[in-house]
Order: structure tokens, then C-alpha cells, then sequence
């Protein structure tokens, strides 16, 4: 009986009904693919929006995101938005996500730049 209660407890523990904070929920299930930019910009505000059109981009992540999308077979994005979203976690910097648009300004992948971690 004292290990089928043990067995119990370890299952339900990893069971946990509080959904987790903003910063933790991943950029794909925060920038669903076909949403709007203009409704992402009413819940999360203001990016930095950055036209690409043909051009390789100057940051090098959102070059890189890019080259990868088209290598699997996406197509490319005309524009991408940076959103800053609080990290909760250790040195409590900011996440960028980068969130790629067609030319209907609607989104076609996200990806999400983790903040750098001072070395120990």
C-alpha cells in the first residue's frame, strides 16, 4: 500500500493544473502562425519592426532564423518584429522574440532569442 501511495504521489506531482508564467510559454504558441501584426501589437505592444523585402537582414539571428525557414521549405518572410517579453528566470533580462510576417502583415514563423547569461 506505502508504494502505490509513493507511486501516486510522484505522478501527481509532476501534474500541475496553474498554467506557467508569459515569459515561459514558448513564442510559437505566443505568435500562432496567420495572426495578424496589428492584433499582436494590441496584446504585446510595440515592436521594433524591421523591413527585409529581398535583402539579408543586418542582425545576424534574424538573418540566420531566416536561412533556416527557407531551407526547410518556407517562404520568405517580407518583415520580421521584435517583441521584448520579461524573463522571469535567473538575471531577469528580456527574451526577443522575433516574429516573421508575410506582405499581409500576417505571421509566418516566430523565434525566440534567449538573454545572455553573465559567465561564472
Amino acid at each position: 500500500m506505502k508504494t502505490l501511495t509513493a507511486i501516486l504521489i510522484a505522478l501527481l506531482a509532476g501534474c500541475n493544473s496553474t498554467p506557467p508564467a508569459s515569459s515561459e510559454i514558448d513564442a510559437d504558441s505566443l505568435y500562432r502562425g496567420g495572426d495578424h501584426r496589428e492584433d499582436l501589437e494590441g496584446k504585446y505592444g510595440k515592436g521594433t519592426l524591421v523591413f527585409v523585402g529581398e535583402s539579408i537582414p543586418d542582425d545576424a539571428f534574424a538573418a540566420s532564423v531566416m536561412r533556416e525557414m527557407i531551407s526547410v521549405g518556407k517562404p520568405r518572410p517580407q518583415m520580421y518584429e521584435i517583441f521584448l517579453r520579461k524573463n522571469l528566470g535567473p538575471g531577469g533580462d528580456y527574451y526577443r522574440d522575433y516574429v516573421f510576417f508575410n506582405d499581409q502583415n500576417r505571421v509566418m514563423y516566430s523565434a525566440r532569442r534567449q538573454p545572455l547569461l553573465p559567465m561564472k
